[in-house]
């Protein structure tokens, strides 16, 4: 039985399943589509061809999704709590996250509204439940203009295989940590220029023996929230595959502080981040050619068309920032901009030389709702040197409409 037959007889024997749940469980979900057009303009030493692109957007808001979540009484205020999530493609029917079933979540915990949470499974780092709250225009939403563009574990990250612990919320503080036994992500090994080891099949993806012989991660936070101040600080680090790594790579770590406050119709919010020895997710995708020998952080098989990536690679040290702004106008409507900077630092610099510039862009939005659940939205953004690549400008303008039910 091929792939997609196992899938298909999956779903259809999930929905007897659900006819019968409990009351406390739910079907949930969000189909955001809409259009775009992406201008690429061509870099200096050509390395990259300029081109443009216009046609269908889906998931420009919000990802597209369909999950299961639900909760059971468990007695002395503990109960059980559960997400099955999958994301989907509504241009083609197709699954998200490589085709896994429940590729966006997947997780059973238990809760207690005084202690917190742990829940098992597949789940989003702190680095993204935290920091998602800053930015208007969302971690990994409304693709380049998102703060993953900038702030590389800021974006969604899906951790496999991860044990995950929040505790409630107590004077406006919470605190959660997290570790992942084989994130299962697809990891690239670089020095500087060269490509080392090229990790993005089975080695990376598999859940391994012994456990050092996969990508493991440790995800933190803490967030404080008093009236119309929100403040957060988080801490991810990769370790490398020791198999894979031989003693060769450092981890990966990222911190991000930031914060917000609330004027009336108001609300900035601000965001800096430290990443070094690699980065997380990769960039947004490029949509453009590459040629030459770029470092494998440019090449065509990295960060122009991969999301979801890690690069192990001591040369790599970027600080970025985020400022953002939310503006209510009226009950239905938001209009939010952001400005988002991403700087190599000196020792990068000197083991890449012209390879990296730092990238700016700027980018506006706009919402209406139409109904609760039904809505319109448009977007502006504009960066310099993306990917931290020296002249490549890029343009993006999207508009559409989201569903959640």
């Amino acid at each position: 039985m091929n792939r997609a037959r196992r899938y298909a007889t999956g779903i259809a024997l999930l929905a007897p399943m659900v006819a019968l749940a409990a009351p406390g469980v739910e079907i949930y979900g969000t189909i955001d589509t809409g259009l775009a057009y992406v201008m690429n303009s061509a870099n200096d030493s050509r390395s990259y061809s300029g081109g443009t692109k216009f046609g269908l957007g889906y998931g420009m808001e919000s990802g597209n999704r369909f999950g299961l979540r639900g909760r059971e009484d468990l007695g002395g205020g503990y109960e059980a709590h559960f997400v099955l999530e999958n994301g989907f493609d509504p241009g083609n029917g197709s699954m998200g996250q490589s085709g896994r079933l429940f590729g966006r979540q997947a997780w059973l915990g238990v809760q207690n509204s005084s202690l917190g949470y742990l829940r098992v499974g597949r789940q989003y780092n702190f680095g993204y439940d935290y920091i998602s709250k800053l930015t208007p225009f969302g971690p990994g939403d409304f693709t380049r203009a998102g703060l993953g563009a900038a702030i590389g574990n800021a974006k969604p990250e899906r951790l496999s295989n991860t044990i995950k612990i929040e505790t409630a919320e107590i004077d406006g503080f919470k605190l959660g940590v997290g570790y992942s036994f084989a994130t299962e992500l697809a990891a690239y090994y670089a020095s500087g220029v060269e490509v080392l080891v090229d990790q993005s099949g089975k080695a990376a993806t598999g859940y391994n023996f012994p456990t050092v012989d996969n990508l493991r991660s440790f995800t933190s936070g803490v967030a404080y929230r008093g009236g119309p101040l929100y403040l957060t600080a988080t801490l991810d680090v990769y370790m490398p595959n020791v198999s894979v790594a031989n003693g060769e790579y450092s981890n990966i770590t990222a911190w991000v502080v930031g914060g917000s406050y609330q004027f009336p119709g108001v609300r900035t919010s601000v965001a800096y981040s430290q990443t070094r020895n690699g980065w997380m997710n990769a960039l947004q995708t490029q949509s453009v050619s590459s040629s030459g020998d770029y470092p494998l952080l440019y090449s065509p098989t990295s960060f122009n068309k991969l999301s979801g990536v890690m690069v192990f690679d001591d040369s790599i040290a970027v600080n970025a920032i985020m400022l953002g702004v939310f503006v209510d106008i009226g009950k239905t409507d938001i209009l939010f901009g952001s400005f988002q900077a991403t700087s190599p630092t000196a020792s990068m610099n000197n083991a890449l030389g012209s390879y990296v510039s730092p990238q700016q862009s700027y980018s506006i939005g706009y919402t209406h709702e139409l109904t609760k659940r039904t809505g319109l939205y448009a977007f502006a953004s504009y960066a310099t040197n993306y990917s931290m690549v020296p002249g490549l400008n890029t343009t993006m303008v999207g508009a559409g409409v989201r569903h959640r039910f």
